[in-house]
Protein backbone atom coordinates (compact mmCIF):
# COMPACT_ATOMS: atom_id res chain seq x y z
CA UNK A 1 0.00 0.00 0.00
CA UNK A 2 1.44 3.46 -0.87
CA UNK A 3 1.33 5.44 2.19
CA UNK A 4 -0.87 8.72 1.40
CA UNK A 5 1.00 11.27 -0.28
CA UNK A 6 3.71 9.30 -1.63
CA UNK A 7 4.14 7.91 -5.20
CA UNK A 8 5.36 5.04 -6.18
CA UNK A 9 7.89 5.56 -9.15
CA UNK A 10 10.46 3.27 -11.41
CA UNK A 11 13.62 4.31 -10.75
CA UNK A 12 13.86 4.88 -14.24
CA UNK A 13 11.65 7.80 -13.84
CA UNK A 14 13.71 9.33 -11.07
CA UNK A 15 17.11 8.98 -12.12
CA UNK A 16 19.10 9.35 -15.21
CA UNK A 17 21.89 6.33 -15.75
CA UNK A 18 25.62 6.72 -16.92
CA UNK A 19 28.06 3.69 -17.43
CA UNK A 20 31.44 3.70 -16.50
CA UNK A 21 34.84 2.73 -17.92
CA UNK A 22 38.38 2.25 -17.77
CA UNK A 23 40.92 4.61 -19.51
CA UNK A 24 43.72 2.90 -21.45
CA UNK A 25 46.30 1.66 -19.19
CA UNK A 26 48.53 1.94 -22.04
CA UNK A 27 48.47 6.01 -21.33
CA UNK A 28 50.32 7.43 -18.42
CA UNK A 29 48.84 10.47 -18.50
CA UNK A 30 45.30 8.53 -17.68
CA UNK A 31 46.61 7.68 -14.18
CA UNK A 32 47.97 8.73 -10.94
CA UNK A 33 45.72 11.72 -11.07
CA UNK A 34 43.33 13.64 -8.12
CA UNK A 35 40.03 12.09 -9.05
CA UNK A 36 38.72 9.33 -7.29
CA UNK A 37 37.83 5.93 -10.02
CA UNK A 38 35.23 3.65 -8.35
CA UNK A 39 35.46 0.04 -8.33
CA UNK A 40 33.90 -2.70 -6.94
CA UNK A 41 36.47 -3.22 -4.43
CA UNK A 42 35.86 0.69 -3.38
CA UNK A 43 32.41 0.27 -2.49
CA UNK A 44 32.41 -0.85 1.16
CA UNK A 45 31.11 2.75 2.49
CA UNK A 46 27.86 4.24 2.23
CA UNK A 47 29.94 7.42 1.42
CA UNK A 48 32.41 7.16 -1.23
CA UNK A 49 35.17 9.72 -0.35
CA UNK A 50 37.99 8.52 -1.81
CA UNK A 51 39.65 4.84 -4.04
CA UNK A 52 42.21 2.94 -4.36
CA UNK A 53 43.57 4.21 -7.94
CA UNK A 54 42.63 7.28 -8.94
CA UNK A 55 42.77 9.32 -12.91
CA UNK A 56 43.60 12.37 -13.97
CA UNK A 57 40.59 14.66 -15.82
CA UNK A 58 42.23 13.61 -19.03
CA UNK A 59 41.80 9.76 -17.98
CA UNK A 60 37.94 10.97 -16.60
CA UNK A 61 37.10 12.62 -20.23
CA UNK A 62 38.93 9.30 -22.19
CA UNK A 63 37.50 5.99 -20.76
CA UNK A 64 35.03 7.25 -18.04
CA UNK A 65 32.41 9.33 -16.97
CA UNK A 66 32.85 12.22 -14.31
CA UNK A 67 29.87 12.28 -12.15
CA UNK A 68 28.93 15.28 -9.65
CA UNK A 69 28.56 14.57 -5.63
CA UNK A 70 25.39 13.49 -5.07
CA UNK A 71 25.48 10.27 -7.62
CA UNK A 72 24.61 7.47 -6.51
CA UNK A 73 27.04 4.32 -7.30
CA UNK A 74 25.66 0.58 -7.42
CA UNK A 75 27.55 -2.24 -8.51
CA UNK A 76 25.91 -3.85 -11.22
CA UNK A 77 28.99 -6.78 -12.51
CA UNK A 78 30.76 -9.28 -10.33
CA UNK A 79 27.96 -9.93 -8.28
CA UNK A 80 28.66 -13.21 -6.83
CA UNK A 81 31.55 -11.96 -4.93
CA UNK A 82 29.36 -10.07 -2.74
CA UNK A 83 26.63 -11.26 0.21
CA UNK A 84 24.19 -8.25 -0.85
CA UNK A 85 24.18 -5.60 -3.44
CA UNK A 86 26.91 -2.74 -2.55
CA UNK A 87 25.66 0.78 -2.89
CA UNK A 88 27.53 4.09 -2.28
CA UNK A 89 26.60 8.07 -2.69
CA UNK A 90 29.64 9.92 -4.27
CA UNK A 91 30.53 12.88 -1.68
CA UNK A 92 32.85 14.51 -4.45
CA UNK A 93 33.33 14.73 -8.19
CA UNK A 94 34.02 10.69 -9.18
CA UNK A 95 34.58 7.97 -11.98
CA UNK A 96 33.78 4.34 -11.84
CA UNK A 97 34.21 2.05 -13.83
CA UNK A 98 32.37 -0.49 -16.33
CA UNK A 99 31.19 -3.04 -12.98
CA UNK A 100 29.48 -0.07 -11.76
CA UNK A 101 26.48 1.92 -12.82
CA UNK A 102 25.67 5.60 -12.25
CA UNK A 103 22.65 6.69 -11.14
CA UNK A 104 21.90 11.22 -11.05
CA UNK A 105 18.93 11.68 -9.09
CA UNK A 106 16.69 13.70 -11.25
CA UNK A 107 14.66 17.04 -9.97
CA UNK A 108 12.41 16.50 -6.54
CA UNK A 109 14.19 13.45 -5.65
CA UNK A 110 17.39 13.78 -2.97
CA UNK A 111 20.69 11.31 -3.46
CA UNK A 112 20.59 10.25 0.04
CA UNK A 113 16.92 9.65 0.20
CA UNK A 114 17.32 7.25 -2.85
CA UNK A 115 20.22 5.77 -1.83
CA UNK A 116 18.91 5.19 1.32
CA UNK A 117 15.53 3.21 -0.65
CA UNK A 118 18.67 1.21 -2.82
CA UNK A 119 20.05 0.32 0.65
CA UNK A 120 16.82 -1.23 1.84
CA UNK A 121 16.06 -2.60 -1.46
CA UNK A 122 19.23 -4.87 -1.30
CA UNK A 123 17.74 -8.46 -0.65
CA UNK A 124 15.10 -7.35 -3.42
CA UNK A 125 18.02 -6.76 -5.95
CA UNK A 126 20.57 -9.87 -4.74
CA UNK A 127 17.23 -11.93 -6.02
CA UNK A 128 17.52 -10.32 -9.71
CA UNK A 129 21.08 -11.51 -10.34
CA UNK A 130 22.10 -13.51 -13.41
CA UNK A 131 24.94 -16.38 -13.68
CA UNK A 132 23.91 -17.21 -16.79
CA UNK A 133 26.77 -16.69 -19.15
CA UNK A 134 28.58 -14.56 -16.95
CA UNK A 135 29.44 -16.87 -13.86
CA UNK A 136 30.62 -14.09 -11.75
CA UNK A 137 26.98 -12.45 -11.26
CA UNK A 138 25.19 -9.43 -13.40
CA UNK A 139 22.50 -7.27 -12.22
CA UNK A 140 19.57 -7.46 -14.82
CA UNK A 141 19.87 -3.66 -15.86
CA UNK A 142 15.63 -4.03 -16.72
CA UNK A 143 14.54 -5.03 -13.36
CA UNK A 144 17.17 -1.85 -12.22
CA UNK A 145 15.52 0.05 -14.38
CA UNK A 146 11.69 -0.88 -13.47
CA UNK A 147 12.54 -1.43 -9.75
CA UNK A 148 9.72 0.23 -7.92
CA UNK A 149 10.66 3.28 -5.33
CA UNK A 150 8.13 5.01 -2.90
CA UNK A 151 8.99 8.33 -3.03
CA UNK A 152 7.33 10.75 -0.49
CA UNK A 153 7.10 14.97 -1.26
CA UNK A 154 10.93 16.29 -0.90
CA UNK A 155 10.06 17.97 2.78
CA UNK A 156 9.56 14.48 3.63
CA UNK A 157 12.56 13.12 2.26
CA UNK A 158 14.79 15.31 3.95
CA UNK A 159 13.31 14.61 7.48
CA UNK A 160 14.06 10.91 6.75
CA UNK A 161 17.65 11.25 5.61
CA UNK A 162 18.24 13.42 8.32
CA UNK A 163 16.67 10.90 10.65
CA UNK A 164 18.73 7.86 9.26
CA UNK A 165 21.88 10.08 8.51
CA UNK A 166 21.93 10.90 12.52
CA UNK A 167 22.02 7.11 13.38
CA UNK A 168 24.92 6.85 10.80
CA UNK A 169 26.53 8.93 12.32
CA UNK A 170 26.50 7.32 15.62
CA UNK A 171 27.67 3.99 14.45
CA UNK A 172 30.76 5.67 12.90
CA UNK A 173 31.40 7.02 16.08
CA UNK A 174 31.14 3.27 17.73
CA UNK A 175 33.86 1.78 14.61
CA UNK A 176 36.33 4.80 15.91
CA UNK A 177 35.96 3.65 19.12
CA UNK A 178 36.24 0.13 18.32
CA UNK A 179 39.46 0.64 15.77
CA UNK A 180 40.62 2.89 18.58
CA UNK A 181 40.33 -0.27 20.69
CA UNK A 182 41.66 -2.82 18.35
CA UNK A 183 45.05 -0.05 17.85
CA UNK A 184 45.37 -0.48 21.76
CA UNK A 185 44.78 -4.26 22.12
CA UNK A 186 47.41 -4.69 19.06
CA UNK A 187 49.93 -2.43 21.34
CA UNK A 188 49.59 -4.65 24.68
CA UNK A 189 50.28 -7.69 22.36
CA UNK A 190 53.35 -6.32 20.56
CA UNK A 191 54.60 -5.63 24.05
CA UNK A 192 53.33 -8.25 26.21
CA UNK A 193 54.07 -11.59 23.47
CA UNK A 194 57.85 -10.19 22.89
CA UNK A 195 58.64 -9.59 26.48
CA UNK A 196 59.28 -5.53 26.21
CA UNK A 197 56.46 -5.06 29.17
CA UNK A 198 56.58 -7.49 31.90
CA UNK A 199 54.95 -8.25 35.31
CA UNK A 200 57.81 -7.54 37.70
CA UNK A 201 57.83 -10.55 39.23
CA UNK A 202 58.94 -12.79 36.15
CA UNK A 203 61.79 -10.42 35.54
CA UNK A 204 63.09 -6.95 33.58
CA UNK A 205 61.73 -5.71 30.33
CA UNK A 206 63.96 -7.19 27.49
CA UNK A 207 66.93 -4.96 26.33
CA UNK A 208 66.96 -3.42 23.09
CA UNK A 209 69.93 -5.43 22.26
CA UNK A 210 68.76 -8.20 23.07
CA UNK A 211 66.39 -10.91 21.68
CA UNK A 212 65.64 -13.25 23.74
CA UNK A 213 63.93 -11.79 27.54
CA UNK A 214 65.51 -13.57 30.80
CA UNK A 215 63.19 -16.63 31.41
CA UNK A 216 61.81 -16.95 28.00
CA UNK A 217 62.73 -20.23 25.64
CA UNK A 218 62.31 -20.77 21.56
CA UNK A 219 60.64 -23.88 21.13
CA UNK A 220 59.41 -25.73 18.14
CA UNK A 221 55.62 -25.97 17.31
CA UNK A 222 56.09 -29.78 17.59
CA UNK A 223 57.52 -29.36 21.12
CA UNK A 224 54.06 -28.31 22.79
CA UNK A 225 51.47 -29.06 19.85
CA UNK A 226 50.88 -32.33 18.23
CA UNK A 227 48.77 -32.48 14.83
CA UNK A 228 45.16 -33.60 14.70
CA UNK A 229 43.83 -35.83 11.81
CA UNK A 230 41.01 -37.36 13.41
CA UNK A 231 38.24 -38.37 10.57
CA UNK A 232 34.70 -36.78 10.92
CA UNK A 233 33.34 -40.94 12.47
CA UNK A 234 30.96 -38.99 14.59
CA UNK A 235 29.03 -37.61 11.82
CA UNK A 236 29.59 -34.12 12.59
CA UNK A 237 27.73 -31.52 10.07
CA UNK A 238 29.19 -28.31 11.02
CA UNK A 239 31.02 -27.10 8.30
CA UNK A 240 34.34 -24.27 9.42
CA UNK A 241 36.04 -21.70 7.32
CA UNK A 242 38.89 -19.32 8.64
CA UNK A 243 37.94 -15.79 8.95
CA UNK A 244 40.20 -12.92 9.74
CA UNK A 245 38.19 -11.26 11.75
CA UNK A 246 35.70 -13.95 13.59
CA UNK A 247 37.85 -16.77 13.83
CA UNK A 248 36.82 -20.43 13.01
CA UNK A 249 33.20 -20.04 12.14
CA UNK A 250 30.09 -22.00 10.25
CA UNK A 251 30.44 -21.60 6.70
CA UNK A 252 26.72 -21.33 6.42
CA UNK A 253 27.02 -18.51 8.29
CA UNK A 254 29.92 -16.74 6.41
CA UNK A 255 28.63 -17.58 2.67
CA UNK A 256 25.30 -17.90 3.66
CA UNK A 257 25.88 -21.59 2.07
CA UNK A 258 28.07 -24.38 2.78
CA UNK A 259 30.82 -25.07 -0.05
CA UNK A 260 31.67 -28.68 1.33
CA UNK A 261 31.47 -31.72 -1.09
CA UNK A 262 28.62 -34.32 -0.14
CA UNK A 263 30.37 -36.16 2.34
CA UNK A 264 32.25 -35.26 5.27
CA UNK A 265 33.33 -38.63 6.55
CA UNK A 266 37.10 -37.64 5.32
CA UNK A 267 37.24 -34.24 6.82
CA UNK A 268 38.98 -33.15 10.19
CA UNK A 269 37.18 -33.47 13.49
CA UNK A 270 38.14 -30.43 15.61
CA UNK A 271 37.24 -29.88 19.08
CA UNK A 272 36.69 -26.98 21.19
CA UNK A 273 39.63 -25.30 21.80
CA UNK A 274 41.95 -27.12 18.95
CA UNK A 275 44.03 -24.99 16.31
CA UNK A 276 44.00 -24.93 12.49
CA UNK A 277 46.40 -22.97 9.84
CA UNK A 278 44.54 -22.13 7.08
CA UNK A 279 47.62 -21.84 4.50
CA UNK A 280 45.68 -19.43 2.28
CA UNK A 281 46.47 -15.67 2.14
CA UNK A 282 43.62 -13.33 3.25
CA UNK A 283 43.50 -9.51 4.19
CA UNK A 284 45.52 -9.18 7.58
CA UNK A 285 47.12 -12.30 7.10
CA UNK A 286 49.55 -12.47 3.90
CA UNK A 287 51.06 -15.33 5.04
CA UNK A 288 47.83 -17.48 6.29
CA UNK A 289 45.76 -17.40 9.16
CA UNK A 290 46.01 -19.47 12.76
CA UNK A 291 42.68 -19.55 14.71
CA UNK A 292 41.45 -21.89 17.28
CA UNK A 293 38.16 -22.80 17.77
CA UNK A 294 36.09 -21.14 20.26
CA UNK A 295 32.91 -20.65 19.31
CA UNK A 296 31.61 -24.32 19.06
CA UNK A 297 31.95 -28.01 20.42
CA UNK A 298 33.02 -29.30 17.52
CA UNK A 299 33.16 -28.38 13.71
CA UNK A 300 34.89 -29.75 10.60
CA UNK A 301 37.39 -28.56 8.15
CA UNK A 302 38.96 -29.67 4.96
CA UNK A 303 42.43 -31.79 5.34
CA UNK A 304 43.41 -28.48 2.90
CA UNK A 305 43.70 -27.13 6.51
CA UNK A 306 46.83 -28.39 9.13
CA UNK A 307 44.81 -28.53 12.21
CA UNK A 308 46.95 -29.25 15.91
CA UNK A 309 46.46 -29.29 19.85
CA UNK A 310 48.17 -28.65 22.42
CA UNK A 311 49.96 -31.17 24.02
CA UNK A 312 52.07 -29.72 26.82
CA UNK A 313 50.02 -28.66 29.96
CA UNK A 314 53.09 -26.53 30.93
CA UNK A 315 51.76 -23.88 28.47
CA UNK A 316 48.33 -21.97 28.02
CA UNK A 317 46.40 -22.31 25.45
CA UNK A 318 44.88 -18.42 25.47
CA UNK A 319 48.79 -17.31 25.63
CA UNK A 320 49.59 -19.08 22.43
CA UNK A 321 46.31 -17.79 20.81
CA UNK A 322 47.10 -14.77 21.08
CA UNK A 323 50.69 -15.65 19.88
CA UNK A 324 49.14 -16.77 16.62
CA UNK A 325 46.75 -14.05 16.08
CA UNK A 326 50.16 -11.41 16.69
CA UNK A 327 51.47 -12.68 13.27
CA UNK A 328 54.67 -13.96 15.23
CA UNK A 329 55.52 -16.72 12.67
CA UNK A 330 54.77 -14.35 9.68
CA UNK A 331 58.52 -13.97 9.36
CA UNK A 332 59.66 -17.72 9.11
CA UNK A 333 56.80 -18.28 7.13
CA UNK A 334 58.03 -15.72 4.44
CA UNK A 335 61.03 -17.58 4.04
CA UNK A 336 59.38 -21.25 3.45
CA UNK A 337 56.86 -20.09 1.65
CA UNK A 338 58.31 -19.96 -2.34
CA UNK A 339 56.22 -17.20 -4.40
CA UNK A 340 54.50 -18.24 -6.88
CA UNK A 341 54.82 -22.22 -5.84
CA UNK A 342 50.87 -22.35 -4.98
CA UNK A 343 48.32 -25.34 -5.40
CA UNK A 344 44.64 -24.21 -6.02
CA UNK A 345 45.57 -20.96 -3.94
CA UNK A 346 47.35 -22.26 -1.06
CA UNK A 347 50.70 -21.29 0.02
CA UNK A 348 53.62 -23.84 0.01
CA UNK A 349 53.54 -24.59 3.61
CA UNK A 350 54.08 -28.24 4.71
CA UNK A 351 53.19 -30.39 7.56
CA UNK A 352 56.88 -30.43 8.71
CA UNK A 353 57.58 -27.04 7.97
CA UNK A 354 55.05 -25.92 10.14
CA UNK A 355 55.73 -27.82 13.14
CA UNK A 356 59.60 -26.65 12.62
CA UNK A 357 58.40 -23.22 13.31
CA UNK A 358 59.87 -21.73 16.12
CA UNK A 359 58.13 -20.05 19.29
CA UNK A 360 59.62 -17.81 21.69
CA UNK A 361 57.76 -18.01 24.86
CA UNK A 362 58.00 -17.22 28.56
CA UNK A 363 57.11 -19.73 31.47
CA UNK A 364 53.84 -21.19 32.01
CA UNK A 365 53.15 -18.96 34.85
CA UNK A 366 54.04 -15.77 33.26
CA UNK A 367 52.23 -17.18 29.59
CA UNK A 368 48.85 -17.03 32.50
CA UNK A 369 49.75 -13.70 33.42
CA UNK A 370 49.49 -12.35 30.17
CA UNK A 371 46.71 -14.24 28.62
CA UNK A 372 44.19 -12.64 30.81
CA UNK A 373 44.92 -8.92 30.14
CA UNK A 374 44.85 -9.95 26.04
CA UNK A 375 41.65 -12.12 27.05
CA UNK A 376 40.14 -8.50 28.75
CA UNK A 377 41.05 -6.32 25.64
CA UNK A 378 39.28 -9.30 23.55
CA UNK A 379 36.11 -9.47 25.74
CA UNK A 380 35.93 -5.12 25.74
CA UNK A 381 35.77 -5.07 21.43
CA UNK A 382 33.47 -7.88 21.45
CA UNK A 383 31.28 -6.05 23.84
CA UNK A 384 31.55 -2.90 21.75
CA UNK A 385 31.02 -5.16 18.67
CA UNK A 386 28.22 -6.28 19.56
CA UNK A 387 26.67 -3.19 20.83
CA UNK A 388 27.31 -2.18 17.03
CA UNK A 389 25.70 -4.95 15.04
CA UNK A 390 22.59 -4.14 17.36
CA UNK A 391 22.29 -0.66 16.93
CA UNK A 392 22.89 -1.25 13.13
CA UNK A 393 20.11 -4.25 13.53
CA UNK A 394 17.74 -1.28 14.96
CA UNK A 395 18.86 1.24 11.81
CA UNK A 396 17.91 -1.41 9.46
CA UNK A 397 14.82 -1.89 10.91
CA UNK A 398 13.98 1.71 11.47
CA UNK A 399 15.23 2.05 7.76
CA UNK A 400 12.19 -0.05 6.51
CA UNK A 401 9.56 1.46 7.95
CA UNK A 402 10.86 5.03 7.01
CA UNK A 403 11.01 4.24 3.98
CA UNK A 404 7.75 2.43 3.62
CA UNK A 405 5.72 5.19 5.40
CA UNK A 406 4.68 3.00 8.54
CA UNK A 407 6.45 5.25 10.51
CA UNK A 408 5.69 9.01 9.21
CA UNK A 409 8.27 12.34 10.22
CA UNK A 410 7.36 15.40 10.26
CA UNK A 411 8.07 17.16 7.07
CA UNK A 412 11.13 19.86 7.64
CA UNK A 413 10.18 23.31 6.55
CA UNK A 414 13.66 23.54 4.79
CA UNK A 415 14.53 22.16 1.62
CA UNK A 416 18.52 22.15 1.61
CA UNK A 417 20.44 20.58 4.25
Amino acid sequence: MVPEGWRQVPLTELVTFKSGGTPSTQNPGYWGGEIPWISAKDLTSFRLSDSQLKVTILGAQSGTRLVPAGTVLILVRGMTLHKDVPVGLTTRPMTFNQDVRALLPKNGVLPEFLAYSLVASKQRLRGFVDTAGHGTGRLASDFLQELPILLPPTREQLSITRCLTAWDKAITQMEKLIEAKRKLRKGFMQQLLTGKQRFLEFGPPVAESKRVPLGWQEVKIREILERVTRKNRAGVTRVLTASGEHGLVDQRDFFNRSVAGESLDDYIHLKNGEYAFNRSSMQGYPYGAIKRLNNYPEGVLSTLYICFALSSEEHCSDFLMHYFEAGHLNQQLRGIVQVGARAHGLLNVTVDDFFSLKLLVPSGKEQERIAPVLNALDSEIRLWQNKLSAIQEQKRGLMQKLLTGQIRVKATEEITA
